[in-house]
């Protein structure tokens, strides 16, 4: 029993230095990701950070952009008849119900006649 203590007190402890070491490399990755304007330590006013996040979104949008535009193209070449049937359907829906509810109107209104 005493045994199996130390042996779960050691891998507790692995585990522990592997957390450390894992949370050593995520900051390391971080750190690569960090930007450092050039112009550190030369006296020059540095470039603001939104300017700085600004400049990565539209180079994120350049790869982005491309992708819209071949979207859009790809749906301009569709065919249009689907969206016409569906059209069609609607108003002969719609024009069966007028028909339908002016019929009874109708009836209803002999009915109070007679």
């Amino acid at each position: 029993v005493v045994e199996l203590q130390v042996q779960k007190v050691l891998i507790i402890k692995k585990i522990e230095a592997l957390k450390n070491v894992q949370n050593l490399l995520k900051n390391a990755k971080v750190k690569d990701d960090l930007y450092v304007p050039k112009v550190y330590k030369t006296g020059e006013k540095p470039e603001p950070y939104y300017l700085m996040v600004l400049k990565r979104e539209i180079d994120k949008l350049k790869d982005f952009i491309p992708k819209i535009e071949s979207m859009i193209a790809t749906e301009k070449n569709k065919p249009t008849v689907a969206a016409a049937d569906i059209v069609a359907k609607g108003q002969s829906l719609r024009g069966a119900s007028e028909t339908g509810t002016t019929g009874n109107t109708v009836n209803a209104q002999t009915a109070v006649v007679q």
